[in-house]
């Protein structure tokens, strides 16, 4: 391609889900990516759709999260029909666990404002239609928060048919390795490769953790870190969970494909994404807490990623200051493919009509200090 009216840096969640939106307004896109599509945090993430938990819930990241989970909804059996690609959108329940006192109180306040949400069905449940429920759960559960209208998707799937959607629509997924952007005054209008140059119209910088290199080219700070995650995925003899249970950070549920993952660890080790054995010992520790029965559950993948956390935990998405034509599509952490579609439809609006609802001044890149670069 020639010329496209949009270059996108960076081909994971964030990334494509921009490409798809603007290509299907029309926009001629080129998404460049050093490695491969999904080849990071995208493609390894459990893809849990929650937008009633998690940073900035309840918060800045609420409206945003409530409107990403919409956008999904819609979005799964539109792609499907323009790909041919099952990305394995379910809805689905989710229970919350308490073994304490102190997390059930904190789960019935919760409880309390999410019911506000009437598209979910919400309900505290005891512990003694817990273990109906599931007879394999802890016997020290003393209840849980049982959530309905939930759904997750296959995140590799999801991103793949965004990307083969793109392509279909006329864009192009390029392999590079952006070096630079260049710009005149307040307007970028080349991005630069190690081996050429693309001359285009807007520029959208969508690299994940690695969005923080890009902050000298744009002379202004883009403050994230990678946060390493490891998940295992788990074959259970005993047959595949009813529905994704959580307890504190962590999660455990079994997905369309029969294999049940095991999540997650919070690790800030840099850019290392190696699979560690402590890490795996840890998961397994905490599936036996929750569900003890399990111990026969044979590992069949360790993997491990990167998200991309921001200085303040929240995602970065809108324009950068000072510059007519650039955007930030980045650090939605372990939210990034449920706010994937938010921060595409955001990103997409911004450049075609100068304005988005979800594209809200706590969220902008101009919450942080300048003077940081």
């Amino acid at each position: 391609m020639e010329n496209p009216d949009v270059v996108i840096i960076g081909a994971g969640g964030a990334g494509c889900a921009t490409g798809y939106y603007l290509a299907s307004a029309g926009k001629k896109v080129m998404i460049v990516e050093k490695e491969a599509i999904a080849s990071h945090a995208s493609g390894f993430a459990f893809g849990g759709l929650q937008p009633l938990a998690g940073a900035g819930i309840p918060g800045p990241t609420l409206p945003l999260a409530i409107a990403s989970h919409h956008l999904h909804t819609s979005l799964a059996p539109i792609l499907e029909e323009e790909t041919g690609m099952d990305t394995h959108f379910r809805i689905h329940p989710r229970m919350n666990l308490a073994f304490d006192e102190q997390t059930k109180n904190s789960l019935l306040t919760s409880l309390e404002w999410q019911k506000e949400y009437t598209e979910f069905s919400l309900s505290w449940i005891s512990a003694e239609e817990v273990q109906s429920y599931e007879p394999r759960l802890s016997k020290e559960i003393i209840g849980a928060m049982l959530v309905e209208g939930t759904s997750s998707i296959e995140s590799y799937r999801y991103v793949l048919s965004l990307a083969q959607a793109i392509e279909k629509k006329g864009g192009e997924i390029k392999q590079g390795n952006v070096v630079g952007i260049r710009k005149t005054g307040s307007k970028a209008h080349t991005v630069c490769l190690e081996n050429t140059e693309i001359l285009c119209e807007d520029v959208v910088i969508a690299a994940g953790p690695w969005s923080s290199e890009c902050s000298q080219w744009i002379n202004w700070p883009i403050p994230v870190k990678p946060l390493k995650g490891q998940i295992l995925r788990l074959s259970l003899p005993s047959g595949p969970l009813k529905c994704s249970f959580n307890s504190g950070h962590g999660y455990v549920g079994t997905k369309p494909d029969g294999l049940t993952w095991l999540g997650t660890t919070e690790e800030p080790v840099g850019f290392d994404d190696n699979p560690t054995s402590e890490a795996r010992d840890y998961l397994i520790s905490f599936l036996l807490e929750m569900l003890p029965d399990l111990d026969d559950a044979q590992i069949i993948h360790h993997t491990a990623c990167l998200r991309p956390m921001s200085e303040d935990g929240l995602p970065i998405i809108g324009k950068v200051p000072d510059l007519d034509n650039v955007y930030v599509a980045t650090g939605a952490g372990r939210k990034g493919i449920l706010l994937s579609t938010g921060m595409g439809k955001a990103i997409s609006e911004l450049i075609l009509n100068k304005e988005s609802a979800l594209a809200t001044p706590e969220l902008s890149l101009n919450r942080f200090d300048k003077t940081s670069v």
